[in-house]
């Protein structure tokens, strides 16, 4: 039998990888060979959450005897690090191997770092840059990072309605626009045809989005998808409607996850989602009435679903009395978002509820049946 600690470092890095970050620490604290291989696994993927924990970040790189940055593949920023340029320039050139770079509150960054980003991260997969007051200079240069596959910009707003335009030619199959409100059809609707690789789309808290939008994202002159692999679509918008949405769901028959919160959906809509036989994850909110018959069907028709949030005007609990569980100690499938008795209910179904609605209308059919004979 061999002993652990004479497996090449390639397999115990593999056996490292597999523990929680604790195990990892104790694994350190067996003999040097331990120490050497669990090392470069603790350094890989780093999640910085405050100034406090930011600043001591800064002076392990500055005190490490050896190149430790050289290990680092992600590096998360959270709200309260507050990163600056200086410290995000230093941090990047000590980390040339970085592939997944988040920062999810930007506001103490400007051009001067974000544009250096290209000279560091040769190997950049996955950007996420969040609140941000950054220019379209910024995603020019960010257009250079050639190996860049996910791209997510949250409340971007200093950005202008050509920002996708410098990332059109790469193979981008991850974009994330929420709350960015520079979406036109004329520019970022056009460009957007260019990301023919997207399996992923969250276009969320974008308004105002142009009506017409989404028609110019649907189908070519040949009646193609411009977006043939899309898998995940979220979008939220006062201005979309049924006549909107159904045909860009007709055009894109494999999405697996739909996120649709816009006033103006109607049954319609719901009657179109039930031809989507791959769909699994389903959000629905409206401020239009939805009849609980079309929500059964939807249910019925898409086996694979296995998880709904619906929340539509007039829906209320007693509309689906067979999602509950029989006994009381069952967990509940409704929340009332408020009190009143004017306002939504919404319905988070898991597996559990929507196969209690599956057999509900089995059996309900099945009576229909034996009715006629």
């Amino acid at each position: 039998m061999s002993v652990i600690s004479t497996l090449p470092i390639e397999i115990m890095s593999k056996i490292l990888g597999l523990l929680e970050s604790g195990d990892k620490y104790k694994c350190m604290l067996v003999n040097k060979e331990f120490y050497s291989s669990t090392m470069p696994e603790l350094w890989r993927n780093l999640v910085i959450s405050t100034m406090n924990q930011l600043y001591r970040f800064i002076n392990c790189l500055n005190g490490a005897e050896n190149q430790i940055g050289i290990n680092i593949k992600s590096i998360r920023f959270g709200w309260y690090s507050y990163v600056s340029d200086d410290e995000l320039l230093y941090i990047l050139a000590l980390a040339p191997n970085l592939e997944e770079l988040k920062i999810s509150y930007a506001q103490e960054l400007t051009d001067k770092s974000i544009m250096a980003i290209p000279q560091y991260c040769k190997f950049l997969t996955h950007f996420q840059l969040g609140y941000s007051s950054v220019s379209n200079h910024s995603v020019q240069v960010l257009g250079q990072c050639n190996q860049l596959r996910k791209l997510t910009l949250v409340e971007c707003n200093m950005l202008d309605s050509n920002a996708l335009k410098p990332f059109a030619h790469l193979p981008i199959n991850y974009l994330d626009l929420t709350g960015c409100s520079w979406l036109t059809v004329n520019e970022t609707a056009r460009d957007l045809r260019l990301f023919t690789h997207l399996t992923d789309l969250n276009i969320e808290d974008c308004d105002p989005i142009p009506t017409d939008f989404l028609h110019f994202l649907t189908t070519d002159d040949t009646g193609k998808p411009y977006l043939p692999y899309l898998k995940r679509f979220g979008v939220s918008s006062y201005q979309i409607s049924d006549d909107d949405i159904i045909p860009f769901l007709k055009a894109h028959q494999d999405i697996r996850e739909l996120f649709l919160f816009s006033p103006g959906i109607t049954d319609r809509t719901l009657e179109n989602i039930t031809h989507l036989s791959h769909l699994q994850y389903l959000g629905i909110k409206s401020r239009k009435e939805l009849s609980p018959p079309i929500v059964r069907k939807l249910v019925n028709q898409c086996t694979k679903l296995s998880k709904f949030i619906l929340s539509g005007l007039g829906l209320t609990y007693h509309d689906f009395p067979e999602a509950e569980p029989n006994n009381s100690g069952g967990s509940p499938a409704v929340l009332v978002a408020h009190q009143s008795s004017s306002d939504s209910v919404v319905f988070k179904w898991s597996c559990t509820e929507l196969n209690r609605i599956r057999d509900y209308c089995l059996k309900r059919d099945n009576n229909i049946i034996e009715r006629k004979i």
